[in-house]
């Protein structure tokens, strides 16, 4: 029931004035190009000179299937949302860290021009919400000077698209609370980058684990 894709990022110039540079150069979605960290690829002798040739103006697709247990989902908001008082919405919202019309938490007047600056301790989005995991925002890493060199942003032009049947979410809760229908549902998670290693891995890390954004 969320709202997608309001984070993808942008090949055009950062408007003057915006929190969060979400620029990306062309290199991190199309092979034979310079990214944040390397220039373009130039090649050694006529075979590897052969190969970017070839690759160039492409990319890769990376294609998940990933389940969806919805009743489990409502089942553990409605659980929460009884233990701690909270409403149920402000729970779904803190598990993504968007409100479901896309608004995030740190900022209801924008879309995506946002970062957690003014949330160090993540009492607003919480550190472990989705946005934060898969893109922590700051900019500052990129924009320091590279010692180590090779830092850039990791990130990735996605798309995802629904398959089984929606879920009856029913108007009251049943008792014994929300069941499985038992039909198979999710997504299809698509998403393009020039390295699936260094972008799309790199991402799917910082999901199950941690990165600058503060979890763990």
């Amino acid at each position: 029931g969320f709202a997608d894709g309001d984070g993808q990022p942008v090949l055009d110039a950062v408007p003057e004035g915006a929190v969060y540079r979400n620029q990306v150069h062309l290199g991190e979605l199309l092979l034979g190009y310079p990214n944040e960290a390397d220039p373009a690829p130039q090649g050694d002798g006529d075979a590897e000179r052969e190969r970017i040739r070839f690759f160039h103006n492409g990319s890769f697709l990376v294609v998940r299937k990933l389940r969806q247990d919805v009743a489990a989902l409502y089942e553990t908001v409605r659980r929460a949302s009884r233990e701690t008082g909270l409403d149920e919405d402000l729970i779904f919202a803190k598990l993504m860290g968007r409100h479901r019309d896309g608004r995030p938490l740190v900022d209801a007047e924008t879309i995506n021009d946002f970062d957690y600056r003014g949330d160090a301790e993540g009492r607003v989005c919480p550190f472990h919400a989705h946005i934060p995991r898969a893109n922590p925002r700051q900019d500052e890493v990129a924009d320091a000077p590279q010692d180590p060199p090779g830092r850039r942003r990791r990130r990735l032009v996605r798309r995802a698209m629904s398959f089984g049947p929606l879920y009856a979410i029913p108007k009251e809760v049943p008792e014994g609370g929300y069941v499985d229908d038992g039909q198979e549902r999710g997504l299809m998670f698509m998403a393009y980058n020039a390295s699936i290693s260094e972008q799309f891995e790199v991402v799917q890390r910082w999901l199950v684990g941690g990165n600058s954004a503060g979890g763990f």
